[in-house]
Parts: C-alpha cells; structure tokens; sequence
C-alpha cells in the first residue's frame, strides 16, 4: 500500500515538474522547438531516475534488513519465532 502512495506521489510531483518545465518552455518556441523538446524531454527523465534511485535505496534497505535479521538467527541469539513475530 505504501508503494503505491509513494508511486502516486511521485508521479503528480514528475508531472508538476514537466508542466512548470513545459511553460517556461513555451517563449523559446519562437527561436525553434528543439530546445523545448530538450527541456521537456530532460525533466521526464529527471523524474523517472529520482523513481528508480528511491525504488532501489528501498530494496537495499530491505536486503540489509533482512541479512541482519538472518545473522542474529544464525548466531543463535534470537528464536525463529522471534524473527517471524518482527518480519
């Protein structure tokens, strides 16, 4: 569920960003559409690495959760049941 709050978030926010960048755009149309293109294109692209560099600190997060949680079951300093009850 919060994956796909954050998702939704994300989105308004890269379509905020490609409205803004798009108006300010606009005047450069009179010396040629190239550079709005290069604009417009650039802040879509800003926006859908900003996506994919949080879904990855998520998922390394979850890995170093999880190898913790492993280790001190391995170490026999904390129960299976434990572990489950905190998963």
């Amino acid at each position: 569920m919060t994956n796909r709050w954050l998702l939704l978030n994300f989105d308004t926010l890269g379509g905020l960003a490609v409205l803004v960048t798009t108006i300010f755009s606009i005047p450069t149309l009179a010396n040629g559409a190239g550079l709005a293109g290069v604009c417009i294109t650039s802040a879509m692209a800003f926006t859908m690495s900003g996506e994919l560099e949080v879904r990855l600190l998520v998922m390394l997060f979850l890995l170093i959760g999880s190898v913790y949680w492993a280790c001190r079951f391995w170490t026999g300093k904390v129960s299976l049941g434990y572990i489950i009850m905190f998963l």
